[in-house]
C-alpha cells in the first residue's frame, strides 16, 4: 500500500501489501483503517464511500501524529508514505472541509499540508508561499 499527499490532497494508492500486517497494539486501530481502505480500494468504484471512509479514518490518525512517526506506524504495517518534493520537511497534515463535488463522490480526502519554513532562506526572486 502507498499513501501520497499531493499538494493539498491526500490519495491512497493500494497494493496487495496491506493484507498481510502483524501489527503491534498501539497501531492495532491504524491497521484496522489500513485493511478496510484495501478491502474498499478492491471494489472500488462500487465501494467508493467505504473507501472514502476508511481513508477518512487513516488521515484523522495521520492529523494527531508527527509525519515521520506516522510514516513509521505506516511503515511497521507495510505501507509508504510518499510525501511531495518540495525541498521542506513535512510539519503537519490537516483534513479540509469537504468540497461540493458537481460530477458525483470524488475518490479520497482532500488535505492541507503544512511544512516546516523557519530554517529556509527566502530570496526575492525565487520565493514562494
Amino acid at each position: 500500500m502507498r499513501i501520497a499527499a499531493l499538494g493539498f490532497a491526500a490519495f491512497v494508492l493500494l497494493d496487495s501489501a496491506a493484507g498481510a500486517t502483524n501489527p503491534g497494539s498501539s497501531s492495532l486501530s491504524l491497521a484496522v483503517s489500513v485493511r478496510k481502505a484495501d478491502a474498499a480500494y478492491q471494489n472500488l468504484p462500487a465501494s467508493l464511500s467505504a473507501y472514502n471512509l476508511a481513508v477518512r479514518e487513516i488521515c484523522a490518525a495521520m492529523e494527531v501524529q508527527n509525519p515521520p512517526q506516522f510514516a513509521s506506524s505506516l511503515k511497521k504495517l507495510g505501507v509508504s508514505f510518499d510525501s511531495p518534493k518540495v525541498g521542506l520537511p513535512l510539519r503537519r497534515v490537516q483534513i479540509a472541509a469537504p468540497s461540493s463535488a458537481p460530477n458525483g463522490t470524488p475518490v479520497g480526502i482532500p488535505m492541507v499540508v503544512g511544512y516546516d519554513t523557519k530554517m529556509r532562506v527566502f530570496i526575492r526572486q525565487r520565493a514562494f508561499l
